[in-house]
This record gives C-alpha cells, sequence and structure tokens, in this order.
C-alpha cells in the first residue's frame, strides 16, 4: 500500500502493508466489537486530529474526553469496542434520540439490559417523551420479564426514590398524581386490574396515546405494585381508562440525578477472593461466581470523604450489594435498602459485596453521589 506524503511530493511505504482480506478481517471484527478498547480509543482521537491514547488515558484527560463524547464520528469509533464503549458510556442508548429509542424497542435483549439499569430508566423518566419513548414503553408493557425487572431496579437500584401511592377502583381519579406538574421527572408504575372479571382491564395512556391495554398482567384489586402485580409503566403526563370494570394501583417514583459520580475502586482490576472473581472495566465491575459458604467476597477501597449528605447506587446488580462501611458499620447498603445517609468526615471504605453461597453472574456499576 502506497499513502500520499503530507508534503505531497514522494510516497511513504507503512511498516504494515494491508490487503484486502486483512481489511475484511478488521470489518468483520468490528462488527463483532472485538477490536480492543485501546484500539478503539486510539482510532477515536485520530478522527479528532489528535495524538492516539489508551482508553485510560483517554479517561484521564477530560478536554479530549469531552470532545469525544461531542464527536458522532469519534463515538462510532469509541463504539468499534463493547469493552470501550460500556467504559466511557457510550453503549448507553440516547433517550432524548427517537431514532434510538425506536432501535432499541425492537432489540429485547438490549431492553432487559435497559431496564436494568437504574441509569437509563433514570435518564428516560427525566427527558421529554418522544415518539422513541412511547416504542419503548409499549414494548416493556408486553413483557411481563421486562417489567418485572423494571420493578426491581426501580426499588433496588438507588436511582429513584418513592413519591406517591394511590390504589382505586375509579381509575381516572389516579390520573391526578400523573401529571407533568405532580410527576415531574417521575417513573410510573402501574398494577393493571380488575374488579370482578377477567374479562374487564385497565388502560394506560402516556400523552394521549394508548401504551398498555392492561391485559399483560391483569390483577383483581391490586392494593399496590409488586413484582406479580406490575403490568404496565408509564410516564407524565399519564392517564388511566376501564374496559369494563378496571381497578389500578400507581407507585410513582422520583428519578434521581447521579450522573456525578465520586465513586472509586480499588487499583487493581481484577481480583479473584472466596470463590467469586471482580473484573472493572471503566465503571463497571462484572463479577463471577460462587461464593463459598463461610466467605464474604469483597472489592472495596478505603477512601476519605468529607460531611455530608451521601447516596449510593447500584444499577445491574441482583446478587451483588453496595455498600459504604466504616469499622463493623454499614452506613449505606444496597442490599439493605440504605441508599443515604448522613456521614460525618473520615476514612471509609466503599465496597461491592457477595453474600456466603451465593452464585453470581452480573456486571454492576456503582455510584455514590453527594447530595449536600
Amino acid at each position: 500500500m502506497i499513502i500520499q506524503s503530507s508534503g505531497g511530493v514522494g510516497t511513504v511505504e507503512p511498516a504494515e502493508t494491508l490487503t484486502a482480506t486483512d481489511v475484511l478481517l478488521l470489518h468483520a471484527k468490528a462488527g463483532l466489537q472485538l477490536i480492543s478498547a485501546d484500539d478503539a480509543a486510539a482510532v477515536a482521537c485520530k478522527a479528532l486530529g489528535r495524538d492516539a491514547m489508551t482508553l485510560a488515558q483517554l479517561q484521564a484527560d477530560a478536554t479530549v474526553l469531552a470532545q469525544v463524547r461531542n464527536s458522532p464520528l469519534a463515538v462510532a469509533c469509541i463504539r468499534l469496542s463493547a469493552d470501550a464503549a460500556h467504559a466511557l458510556g457510550l453503549d448507553e442508548t440516547d433517550v432524548t434520540s427517537e431514532q434510538e429509542m425506536t432501535l432499541l424497542a425492537t432489540d429485547t435483549d438490549r431492553l432487559m439490559e435497559f431496564c436494568r439499569s437504574g441509569r437509563m430508566l433514570s435518564r428516560m423518566a427525566r427527558n421529554p417523551v418522544n415518539k422513541g419513548t412511547l416504542a419503548v414503553i409499549k414494548a416493556i408493557n408486553k413483557s411481563q420479564s421486562l417489567l418485572q425487572q423494571v420493578w426491581q431496579t426501580v426499588g433496588g437500584s438507588g436511582w429513584f426514590t418513592s413519591k406517591t401511592t394511590s390504589s382505586q377502583d375509579g381509575v381516572t381519579a389516579l390520573n391526578q398524581y400523573c401529571t407533568a406538574s405532580t410527576a415531574a421527572n417521575c417513573l410510573i408504575l402501574v398494577a393493571t386490574g380488575y374488579w370482578s372479571s377477567t374479562s374487564q382491564y385497565t388502560n394506560v395512556f402516556v400523552n394521549g396515546e394508548q401504551v398498555s391495554d392492561g391485559q399483560t398482567v391483569n390483577t383483581q384489586q391490586p392494593s399496590s405494585v409488586t413484582k406479580a402485580t406490575i403490568g404496565a409503566i408509564a410516564l407524565p403526563t399519564a392517564t388511566f381508562t376501564e374496559t369494563g370494570d378496571g381497578y389500578a394501583s400507581i407507585g410513582v417514583f422520583t428519578a434521581l440525578n447521579l450522573d456525578d459520580n465520586i465513586w472509586q475502586f480499588p487499583d487493581s482490576t481484577s481480583l479473584t477472593t472466596g470463590g467469586v472473581t471482580f473484573i472493572r472495566s471503566g465503571s463497571s465491575v462484572h463479577v463471577r461466581g460462587t461464593s463459598t459458604s463461610s466467605a464474604w467476597p469483597i472489592y472495596g477501597k478505603s477512601v476519605t470523604l468529607a460531611a455530608g449528605k451521601y447516596h449510593i447506587g447500584l444499577s445491574g446488580a441482583t446478587n451483588v450489594k453496595a455498600e459504604i462501611k466504616a469499622g463493623s458499620t454499614s452506613y449505606l447498603n444496597t442490599g439493605a435498602s440504605k441508599y443515604e445517609a448522613t456521614l460525618t468526615a473520615g476514612t471509609y471504605n466503599l465496597n461491592l459485596f457477595v453474600s456466603p453461597s451465593t452464585s453470581v453472574d452480573e456486571t454492576v456499576t456503582p455510584v455514590l453521589a453527594k447530595l449536600s
């Protein structure tokens, strides 16, 4: 391969010549996201006309990282590597993009990952509804497994706080809790149900468009939204009607903005302890294995925190927990639903941990935000 030199005169012979087969192989690797994270970071920098950087160097350079995030071409380069995209948060769907959300609604596997992420559900709740948003909500509302995952994430990730609950026979009475003002920045979970006959349903609408006919899960006189009764999700403005004699319960949850994450990890990117392996990539950790009967596998770091009010969250987790601990006291603990606490200045351990005799295979993203 001959390349024209920058001076415009003569040619330069590269050290490595790429054949047509080599190019096709690279294209296939990119399609399968087999490009290394460092290579993707280097190409993204080149797309900006900058010197190549490793992923770690790019993460440490706030100026260049911001330029990458604002460049569609550089973002496309980062997405050549699943690890690089995940580390920089660029594998996540842009909830403000009608096109990206519409595509998400057609991909069941990606939808499940979306529903596991407190960060993504929170972002959806904190941004205006578009046609793609409605498509995602409709797709979730057709799947009991996706609905149950949303219920689990909202209740267990730390990205949401409960605002309002209500159960009504006359379901239109629920409208007052789900307006743009009363439910601003909120995600609404709905136990769709009926009064006395399974041929009766509760219909759910967002901005006047129906997103659920109440038939995915139809519970008799639900008194609360549980994993078993959740039948729909909605965003404001949400309204409700009945087919026959419907009955519904709602839980309105305020989405928190925890994107200013101050969680810190150990210097080591991998650790195997007590039968469990922790492997960190960017801001996430893959946790896999089965803990022994007497072990509490921990991947943690000792840090100094200033006095203030803190909030903890953990996306993607089922059996992995996160905590802030000093001595024997766990001040914040996702496993105990202790998401906020006011701490005095001092030294604390930021831990990811697994309980004894527990099998796990999860990629989790911890978050710690200082609220005041």
